[in-house]
């Protein structure tokens, strides 16, 4: 199918969609933007530039049939858009096989290995509604190749030139009051690669004034990794002569990295020529976090499912070991080396299965409303045990804390996960700390856009003086059974387990790092609603214990 027959299609669908054209296209550019549908943003707002030609014109493909007829072709020919679309040239355009290519000499161009598709200018003959002959000249522009090619024909008659020139001001300025509406970057540049118009999107992202960059080349703007990624880009497109797109990070006036969808594309004159490049920015940052999060969820989900079933099975062997280890102990009434050696494997194994089973989320969570003050202040002997005298211990609380709806026994193990880790990162002392302090999350927060719906949270933030974590292994810190540390050194379901827990509590777990700067992780948790019952949050405390 042409995609003529595609654009028919539209209006028959449609009959709207032919009226308003550059409000109805802006709409439709926007929509598309938003959508992430990059080719249809390319589509309509190709179309709305088309409109705005103070000359008749016209698109049509291989077979000379009509694809495009803009507002001043309406008045030029006498028929309306919704009319033309899908009808062939000859309607308008008396044996335009004469001066126009055709699809068996596209086919033909094609063949030979070229996409030289620009014929200049052609003396034809047009026929308007009523009958009436007049002469034209038409001047072709052709994008792509054989079956695929389009071509955009530009009229001019004698009583045309006079017309354009008067209005070519005119709509330049509304050219440019609308694409000042987009939420996508939009610049033009030269070709020496000086830019010469630049849109409010892209004043807001790089904190410059259209004045500053106008004239200026990308270099003189952005950073050189970007600056080179978009020379190559320009490369690209002044070879093929058609719309080119990478996706880039790149860093704005606000401080923060985006990640862009850059699409460059040729821009001609009316003979043919071109004169410059267009580019147009979508920012996708924040779908890109959403994939992210995505991906890492179905993959922990799936891991999980695995691991919760081995689980299952290693629990019972390992019970029945520390069972007949223990029997075996008591008669001989002595201390036999090698079963402490048996029970010590066994209880390793044993509280592997148990953070297996809590990954996998096997063992549900028992969600109490209480202090995490109290909680913390309860674990911090065992605390101070674990990290040792070389390691200082320090506790912050806002006042007025909130309470958490949490499962106490799971936030004790991620608490001491997240210092059995501190102390490894710290052998030679240091400082590890948990602060805790209330959070209102509004919709425009970073952490309420990933994850998190907007409310109030308590945040527990953990941090330590240790090594840190490099950049080329901080993202898949979470991920189940990688570990940084050496065979042996860990399990890696530590922080799976920590992430799991703050997400089957309706919370959010991040983490922060750096190499030689330390390691800062925060615990996001619902606020509880009602009073804690200390009592009963003791009574899970020592159940906790003495499991």
């Amino acid at each position: 199918m042409l995609i003529t027959d595609v654009h028919a299609a539209q209006h028959r669908a449609d009959p709207g969609w032919g009226a308003d054209h550059s409000e109805r296209c802006l709409w439709k550019v926007q929509a598309a933007l938003n959508a992430g549908d990059l080719p249809s943003a390319w589509k309509y707002a190709f179309r709305l530039i088309f409109d705005s030609f103070a000359a008749a014109a016209v698109a049509v493909d291989a077979d000379r049939r009509i694809w495009l007829f803009n507002e001043k072709s309406e008045e030029v020919f006498g028929y309306k858009q919704i009319d033309m679309i899908g009808q062939p040239l000859e309607k308008i355009l008396i044996e335009p096989s004469s001066g126009l290519p055709d699809a068996e000499n596209v086919e033909a161009a094609a063949s030979a290995g070229t996409e030289d598709l620009h014929p200049g200018a052609r003396e034809l003959v047009g026929l308007r509604k009523d009958g009436t002959e007049f002469p034209v000249q038409a001047t072709v522009s052709g994008y792509g190749s054989g079956r695929e090619a389009i071509f955009a024909i530009t009229l001019h008659g004698v009583s045309d030139e006079k017309q354009a020139e008067e209005s070519f001001g005119k709509n330049e300025e509304r050219l440019k009051y609308l694409l000042e509406g987009f939420s996508a970057a939009v610049v033009l540049e030269d070709l020496d690669g000086r830019i010469r118009f630049v849109n409010r999107r892209f004043e807001e992202w790089h904190g410059v004034s259209a004045t500053e960059a106008i004239g200026k080349s990308s270099s003189e703007i952005h950073r050189a990794i970007v600056a080179d990624a978009y020379s190559a880009l320009d490369q690209q497109v002044l070879e093929k002569r058609q719309p080119c797109q990478c996706e880039l990070p790149v860093p704005f006036a606000d401080g923060e990295i985006h990640t862009v969808v850059v699409t460059k594309f040729p821009v001609f004159d009316d003979d043919g020529e071109l004169v410059g490049l267009g580019v147009m920015g979508v920012d996708v940052s924040e779908r890109r976090q959403v994939e992210k999060v995505s991906y890492q969820a179905k993959n922990m989900q799936a891991v999980g499912q695995l691991a919760g079933g081995a689980a299952h099975e290693f629990n019972n062997i390992f019970a029945t070991i520390l069972l007949n280890a223990e029997l075996l102990q008591n008669p001989l009434g002595q201390d036999d080396k090698r079963l402490r050696k048996v029970v010590r494997a066994a209880s390793w194994g044993s509280n592997l299965t148990r953070k297996l089973l809590a990954f996998s989320r096997r063992e549900r969570l028992k969600p109490r409303v209480l202090n995490p003050c109290d909680l913390v202040e309860e674990i911090k002997e065992s605390l101070s045990q674990m990290l040792g005298q070389a390691i200082d211990i320090e506790i912050e609380r806002a006042f007025d804390l909130w309470p958490v709806l949490a499962d106490p026994i799971r936030l004790e193990d991620a608490l001491l996960e997240l210092a059995a880790n501190a102390r490894d990162a710290m052998p030679f002392g240091g400082s590890f700390g948990i602060e805790m302090a209330n959070v209102t999350l509004r919709a425009d927060d970073e952490v309420a856009r990933s994850s998190l719906s907007p409310g109030d949270y308590v945040v527990l933030t953990v941090r330590d003086t240790g090594f840190g974590i490099g950049e080329n292994v901080i993202d898949r810190v979470f991920e189940p059974f990688f570990t940084t540390k050496n065979v042996g050194g860990g399990s890696g379901l530590g922080l799976s387990m920590v992430y799991g827990f703050t997400k089957e509590s309706d919370g959010h777990v991040t983490i922060v790092s750096e190499t030689g700067c330390g390691t800062t992780v925060k615990l996001y948790l619902p606020r509880g609603k009602g009073e804690t019952d200390r009592a009963e949050n003791d009574a899970i405390t020592a159940e906790a214990w003495t499991s």
